[in-house]
């Protein structure tokens, strides 16, 4: 048993020891970056809610930001494939928070909603070029454990962000001045949101130690722009990675956005227990992470994906029908450690599967999709669901069960250890048959 496990932690470090140095450049600046996106996840609802909206109007909101995240993807996905992905993703960080900034601290309007919408666009540019970008600077036997890392970066900052997000929260409304030289501040949950932005500007120091592209551009580069790039594009393929993602989109969407309201509108919790519960849930996800890839090199990276998807699906049902605080924690803990699980295996697998034209592609859609999904749970939620909690679990428990029998359909023949060909390789081996065939 001791032998096992000291097998097992030394793969691990040795994994860990061939990540290069620019990936964990990456990491460290997406941590800092998720920082001050965690403060967004604890505090923009209730934020909405101290401007003076309904839960319908907060769902309006989310639904406005999350449309202005997938409209801004589509230009991203052009952009990245013109210009250096280490430029874009400077660029796409600096207006992002600067226009998030700016948005918190004016009150609800027109103009504030339109600030919104050009950071929210930035933002879903940076997710957009993470994912490409780690994959430029890692391998093949590494790379699930990078991507691991990744999900590691976001969920870690989650717990830093959680715990310090809800002290910030208590420490303003204490000691924040209502106004300074005559100009009102915002009310607390905006000044910490302020802060979380200043604080994501730092991520710009390790990104910018992330060293160019320098190998064949010819291979890496394609212009998007242009229709002839368009058919080196496998579209069924996509499709089929696309609908599993879009579905777990759906009923993340009806749910996770609005965690805070459901504690809050369920067991009146303070914003020190809110930070409490989240921090909780951010520290049983960096636990499924962790386990993800060593699950998947030795039990496959499909099964681990359907395994850890199916058997969150209990706590889903468990949180729709119960309203015991104690019983609801655990469910809503178990959950997020599950479903989160399977997020970088399933990323890790369907990018290798890709060609390098495809994986900008796959994952400027991957982030289009999400955003459209998550604003479809918006107006699902706020307008059909009125704001019902347990609905909208039960809803998203069925979507959430869809996606992994169509996962299961769609790629159930892939192997774990990564035997599956990319499709460079496919074509390559597709060119060798063609040659030794006798000629007609």
């Amino acid at each position: 048993m001791r032998s096992g496990v000291a097998n097992s932690l030394r793969l691990y470090s040795q994994r860990l020891k061939e990540i290069g140095q620019d990936a964990w450049m990456l990491l460290a600046g997406n941590f800092l970056l998720g920082v001050g996106a965690s403060f967004l996840f604890l505090f923009l609802n209730l934020h909405f809610r101290s401007l003076g909206l309904s839960n319908d109007g907060v769902a309006e909101m989310q639904f406005l930001l999350q449309f202005a995240g997938a409209l801004g993807a589509i230009p991203a996905l052009v952009l990245i494939t013109r210009i250096d992905l280490k430029k874009a993703l400077l660029l796409s960080v600096v207006v992002s928070s600067l226009c998030l900034s700016v948005a918190f601290a004016l009150p609800h309007s027109e103009i504030t909603v339109a600030i919104f919408s050009v950071g929210a666009a930035a933002s879903a540019a940076t997710r957009i070029i993470a994912a490409p970008l780690l994959m430029e600077h890692t391998s093949g036997r590494e790379r699930p454990y990078a991507f691991s890392m990744l999900f590691l970066a976001m969920f870690g900052s989650a717990l830093i962000g959680n715990m310090s997000g809800g002290f910030l929260a208590s420490f303003m409304e204490r000691a924040a001045p209502s106004a300074i030289a005559g100009f009102a501040l915002p009310e607390k949950y905006g000044l910490v949101l302020i802060l979380g932005q200043i604080l994501g500007l730092s991520a710009l120091f390790p990104f910018s130690m992330i060293r160019s592209e320098s190998s064949n551009e010819d291979e890496k580069r394609v212009d998007l722009s242009k229709l002839a790039s368009w058919k080196q594009i496998r579209l069924v393929f996509l499709a089929k990675a696309l609908l599993p993602h879009f579905m777990i989109a759906c009923g993340a969407g009806l749910i996770m956005q609005f965690i805070n309201l459901y504690l809050v509108d369920t067991f009146q919790v303070t914003d020190t227990t809110l930070a409490t519960v989240m921090t909780l849930q951010s520290a049983t996800m960096i636990l499924g992470v962790l386990a993800a890839p060593f699950l998947a090199e030795k039990q496959g990276k499909v099964n681990t994906v359907l395994a850890s998807q199916l058997l969150s699906l209990p706590f889903m049902i468990v949180l729709a029908l119960s309203s015991n605080w104690t019983i609801c924690l655990i469910a809503l803990v178990s959950r997020a450690a599950l479903m989160n699980m399977s997020s970088p295996i399933a990323d890790s697998l369907l990018l290798e599967m890709c060609s390098r034209t495809e994986q900008a592609v796959f994952n400027a859609l991957k982030t289009v999709f999400w955003a459209l999904a998550w604003a479809s749970g918006s107006l699902i939620y706020g307008f059909l669901l009125g704001g019902d909690h347990s609905l909208a679990f039960l809803v998203s428990a069925s979507l959430y069960f869809g996606s992994t029998c169509l996962f299961a359909l769609f790629f159930h023949d892939e192997t774990a250890s990564g035997r599956q060909l990319s499709s460079a390789f496919r074509s390559f081996a597709l060119m060798r048959a063609r040659r030794s065939e006798p000629q007609s």
